[in-house]
């Protein structure tokens, strides 16, 4: 049976003025955030066999960050929906994902 994890990206910056909020950076704290739930999920035996992820900074950010304590590159696809998708948008993506 196939798994769906879903995750937030970690701690981001304030957004500075003029700045879009997809380039929004993790902060530091958010880049320990995102490792130690790489060394989590690891733990737990849940590392992933696809990253489904956000074009945004932040969310690029915390999978690297993640995929260096999990100790391999996992694949990785980058999905624009799950940056404005609705709910609807986004469980239809995963949907055709787990059905593979």
């Amino acid at each position: 049976m196939k798994n769906l994890l879903l995750m937030r990206h970690a701690t981001a910056a304030e957004k500075e003025t003029g700045q879009q909020d997809a380039d929004r950076e993790l902060t530091l704290f958010g880049e320990r955030q995102a490792g130690e739930m790489g060394i989590k999920l690891k733990s737990l035996g849940l590392v992933p066999e696809l990253v489904l992820c956000s074009p945004a900074v932040r969310t690029r950010a915390t999978v690297e960050n993640l995929m260096a304590e999990v100790g391999r590159n996992l694949p990785l696809q980058l999905e624009q929906v799950i940056y404005h998708g609705s709910e609807t948008e986004i469980c239809v993506l995963s949907q055709m994902f787990l059905m593979r």
